[in-house]
């Protein structure tokens, strides 16, 4: 099994202003390249949400405050209008390149109970028994205590990595990797990794930006997941990460392996 993560940055308009918009030209590159690298193999598809979730999250304060009765279903409504949208975009290009996609939701997955996401992952791994391959997001949750909250794709796939052992995890983003005073690091094992988490500011996007995702990658490599950080705008590094060949980005080899 292989997992993926496709950040919001690589599909929508997420830096741009104006409404949400699905870039639908590298979408489909990216669906090409990710359906020749799976060949035979099973994969599973993250995606984030960019401009069609983060800005609605913001403005609803999701994680500030208690959200309850209206407000509540009008954040969790407009929110996942915004995010099934995208998700049935990216569906419909990796159908177009030839895979067996289907829409899960996360909202439909998890819920938040006493400040921890719980999994419900049945339906994602029937479908995958099945052949299908499964395409979930991040989405807003409900939550016990807040109402709602977000859970991120990058957080998202760590708990489906807990899940279904991957053997390899990508994260497929809009920068080369993990960069430290100018320096691309090309391989991080888990005493670097560390280093480097403390030593990134955390992005002020809704799920963290670079340093969230690096944490997430770290929980992978004690997993014992070999995972990657790549640039997806790049042909290419998102079939040679999948590949595990060097030089397409930040690799956190496992850690069982160090």
């Amino acid at each position: 099994m292989i997992l993926a993560k496709w950040g919001g940055s690589l599909l929508t308009n997420k830096a741009g202003r104006g409404p949400p918009r699905f870039q639908s030209r590298a979408a489909r590159r990216l669906a090409r390249e990710w359906a020749r690298a799976l060949a035979d193999r099973p994969g599973l598809l993250v995606h984030g949400a960019g401009s069609f979730g983060h800005p609605q999250v913001q403005r609803w304060r999701v994680g500030q405050r208690r959200l309850r009765g209206e407000a509540l279903r009008s954040a969790i409504l407009e929110v996942g209008a915004n995010v099934h949208a995208l998700q049935t975009d990216v569906v419909n290009a990796l159908r177009d390149a030839g895979l067996p996609a289907v829409a899960v939701p996360a909202s439909f997955l998890a819920r938040a109970q006493g400040g921890r996401v719980r999994l419900r992952p049945a339906p994602l791994l029937e479908l995958v028994d099945h052949g299908f391959h499964p395409v979930t997001g991040g989405d807003l949750i409900l939550d016990d205590a807040w109402g709602a909250r977000v859970l991120g794709g990058d957080e998202l796939l760590t708990l489906l990595a807990r899940i279904v052992r991957p053997t390899r995890a990508v994260y497929a983003t809009d920068v080369d990797g993990v960069r430290l005073d100018g320096r691309l690091l090309l391989e991080l094992p888990p005493a670097a990794a560390r280093s480097a988490a403390r030593r990134i500011e955390r992005g002020t996007d809704a799920t963290g930006g670079m340093r969230g995702k690096l944490e997430a990658a770290i929980r992978l490599q004690r997993l014992g997941v070999d995972t990657w950080i790549v640039n997806g705008q790049r042909p290419g590094r998102l079939a040679r990460a999948v590949a595990g060949k060097p030089g397409a980005g930040t690799r956190l080899p496992p850690a069982r392996h160090i």
